[in-house]
């Protein structure tokens, strides 16, 4: 399967990347961590954790950009 080359980021803000992580605690209990990357000067923009991940997408799309 031939995928077409991703383009670099070259500004800040130009590019973002985010990623589920899921895991669980010794107790059995279950979580998800949200993390959100800027990839041209790799800061992380926002790290949501918890036991529900609904919403956490919308919420770090709209804190991430007023953190900077």
């Amino acid at each position: 399967m031939h995928r077409e080359q991703r383009r670099p980021a070259t500004a800040r803000n130009d590019i973002w990347s985010m990623d589920f992580v899921a895991d669980e605690l010794t107790d059995g209990r279950r979580f998800r961590t949200l993390t959100v990357l800027d990839l041209f000067t790799r800061q992380c923009l926002d790290i949501a954790v918890g036991v529900a991940t609904a919403g956490a997408i919308g919420r770090a799309h709209a804190q991430a950009p007023s953190a900077r």
